[in-house]
């Protein structure tokens, strides 16, 4: 036989063993730990722009009234100008005090901490529920607005490696609370 193969004494070869519960956790730990790091990034970006939010909300209409004095003096533009403005800065005004406005800030708060909470369960590999839930939230504009560009890539990937079967394992392990399984 040439040098360049080893002597075969049969113990290489045959079926591959079974992954260890042990590997399993390590496997499952490792694919959810950068998906669920983004999506605690997008909850708690989203909640820091909500609460922002939030708080500027009362102090918008002042803001608004001040902009429509300085362009009403403003000698710098021509008259169809300050109308086009002083109309712009008046619907904006007429929409932050829309009475719908401040429930769907509070909205968004409550959807940032779905977010937030279900990427921690997500790298604790605690639950499906709300870690498919804050994935789903994650990637819709709507209620993570510009975070979104980071949702959308985070809440799809959870999602793919919710869908792995060593995920699905080591969840199911820690909801019927046989984890860790005999034999870890």
């Amino acid at each position: 036989m040439s040098s360049y193969y080893p002597e075969d004494d049969g113990s290489t070869y045959g079926p591959p063993l079974p992954p260890t519960p042990a590997d399993l956790y390590q496997t499952a730990q490792a694919a959810v730990q950068t998906p669920a790091l983004l999506l605690i990034i997008t909850g708690v970006l989203t909640l820091l722009t909500s609460l922002i939010n939030l708080v500027m909300i009362p102090k918008l209409p002042d803001i608004c009234d001040a902009q429509i004095t300085k362009i009403q003096q403003n000698p710098n533009l021509t008259q169809e100008e300050k109308e086009m403005w002083t109309e712009f800065f008046t619907e904006f005004k007429n929409s932050v005090e829309s009475p719908i406005n401040l429930p769907l800030q509070i909205l968004d708060v409550l959807l940032a901490v779905i977010i937030l909470v279900g990427g921690i369960q997500l790298r604790n590999l605690s639950g499906v529920a709300l870690p498919v839930t804050s994935s789903i939230l994650a990637m819709i504009p709507f209620f993570s607005g510009c975070c979104c560009l980071l949702g959308l890539p985070a809440g799809i990937w959870a999602l793919v490696v919710l869908s792995r079967p060593e995920v699905k394992t080591v969840i199911a392990w820690r909801r019927s609370g046989g984890y860790p399984p005999a034999g870890m």
